[in-house]
Formats: C-alpha cells, sequence, structure tokens
C-alpha cells in the first residue's frame, strides 16, 4: 500500500494507493492534499485501486469533494472510505460523482 509517506512501489509487486488520512488524524495533521496528489499522479496509472481522501471520524463531511477524481488513471479503481456517521445520501453523491467506485473501510477505531 502507498501512502504520500511511503510513495516508492517494489519492484514487481502490485500496489494500491491510500491517501494518508488516517496518518494525518492519528498525528493531529493536516491532510497533505498537494503530496497524495503527486503521489496519484506519479503512480495512479498503475495501481489497482486509489483510495480517495476522506475526514477520519468525519461522518457526511468527507473531503472527497476537495479532490479531484481526474487524477485518477481510468484504470484504477476509485474507493470511498465510508466513516463513521455516514449516511447512505452521502455515499450515493459520492458514487453519483464516480460511478462505479468501490467501498474502503475508513473511520476510527471506535
Amino acid at each position: 500500500m502507498l501512502t504520500p509517506d511511503n510513495p516508492t512501489p517494489r519492484e514487481a509487486l502490485p500496489y494500491a494507493i491510500d491517501n494518508g488520512a488516517w496518518k494525518a488524524f492519528q498525528q493531529n495533521q493536516p491532510f497533505d492534499a498537494e503530496a497524495f496528489s503527486s503521489l496519484v499522479e506519479k503512480h495512479g496509472g498503475a495501481a489497482d485501486f486509489v483510495v480517495i481522501p476522506d475526514i477520519v471520524a468525519g461522518g457526511n463531511n468527507r473531503c472527497a469533494s476537495l479532490w479531484s477524481g481526474s487524477q485518477v488513471a481510468p484504470s484504477a479503481e476509485v474507493l470511498l472510505p465510508v466513516q463513521d456517521g455516514m449516511d447512505m445520501g452521502a455515499v450515493a453523491e459520492v458514487i453519483r460523482q464516480w460511478p462505479g467506485c468501490g467501498i474502503f473501510l475508513g473511520g476510527s477505531t471506535e
């Protein structure tokens, strides 16, 4: 799993890209959108999937709308990290934005 803090794939191994929001949350730091975008730009085309940015435990206040899905290559599957308190309407809104996106279990440890 590549993240903004671990951006280098291992040779000849498949990989996916996570946005790094969980680590930022744990360290009480802001999400580094620039580092994530750079990672996706460089390695997104060969990734099995890309987890779009989220606000950990943010319920319906996810930040997927702050990031342009156009940065993901068409070959990469986009995954929505569902969060504590997120309702079906919020999930449906993201699915309308990215038809066919998958679900990634996000949220707090609670």
